[in-house]
């Protein structure tokens, strides 16, 4: 009986231990260890992989905005890596921009560390950034949880720049927008009928068209109305700045002059001011 006593009092003590030492998983982990497995493949700009693939199918940011929701992309300089954490900018809903820290902490899976970003609908919630490695490339993951930790939803990221030269937040998204809509040469005729040949860049470069040499796909629909139609400027924020609407079919861009937008009014759209094949 003793004996039968003690090995009981033995295995739950074993459970216990096992028990503790998993909810403490994040404490036994050095940081240093995590730091190694991590950084490899984070620096970058990085987009929510869900909205790239909308973009792709759909060919319009406009019709695609419905995807942008909640944190839709961030940059991660492993520079900005202070002691056991790091500081990383990312976008909300591709209109505002917020900051939170990574800590080299494991989280609730083997493969994601703690973060502190906030939840405002539920302040218990908790968020956490983990990786993911495919055949092709390697992901980030968003996993959020509820205070029970129990997973609500997670999120999918993919590296669109290895590096980013600036700040700007929304930087990346607009690279991969340009990437996979506007990007590459084109030919176009003018009235006399000869024929011009242009190129956009991934980065928004333009030349060859009209004297242009910038050019800015509109992908923040937040204070347009529902029926907004699709937008490129060339030379934005400059005096010879000019708008078109667009639509892409094909392997064509067609550009419109630019209409004002009023909510409830039917729009009827001109004839193509040009019309731009890509090769």
């Amino acid at each position: 009986m003793i004996r039968d006593t003690i090995k009981k009092t033995a295995i739950a003590g074993f459970v216990f231990t096992v028990l503790i030492s998993c909810q403490h998983r994040a404490d036994t982990i050095p940081a240093g260890k995590l730091k190694k497995v991590f950084n490899p493949f984070l620096n970058g700009a990085w987009v929510k992989t869900e909205y790239i693939h909308d973009i792709t199918k759909t060919k319009s940011p406009h019709k695609s905005s419905k995807t942008l929701n909640g944190i839709v992309s961030f940059i991660i300089d492993t520079a900005t890596i202070r002691g056991d954490s790091m500081f990383l900018s990312s976008s909300i809903g591709n209109h505002e921009g917020m900051n939170f820290l990574l800590y080299f902490k494991q989280g609730e899976q083997p493969n994601s560390l703690l973060t502190n970003i906030h939840d405002d609908a539920n302040p218990a919630n908790s968020f956490e950034l983990g990786y993911l490695v495919n055949s092709n490339d390697t992901s980030l993951i968003l996993y959020h949880y509820d205070e029970n930790k129990k997973l609500i939803a997670k999120k999918e990221f993919t590296k669109v720049l290895r590096n980013q030269s600036n700040d700007v937040i929304t930087y990346g998204l607009q690279y991969i927008v340009n990437k996979k809509l506007i990007s590459g040469t084109y030919k176009t005729r003018d009235l006399t009928g000869g024929e011009t040949t242009l190129q956009f860049t991934d980065k928004g470069k333009v030349t060859g068209f009209a004297g242009f040499k910038t050019y800015y796909v509109l992908t923040d629909f937040f204070a347009e109305p529902g029926a907004s139609p699709d937008r490129i400027c060339f030379d934005i924020e400059t005096d010879t700045g000019k708008w078109y609407e667009f639509e892409i079919k094909d392997n064509i861009l067609y550009l419109f002059e630019a209409q004002e937008n009023n909510p409830g009014k039917s729009r009827q759209r001109n004839s193509p001011t040009y019309k731009l094949i890509k090769q």
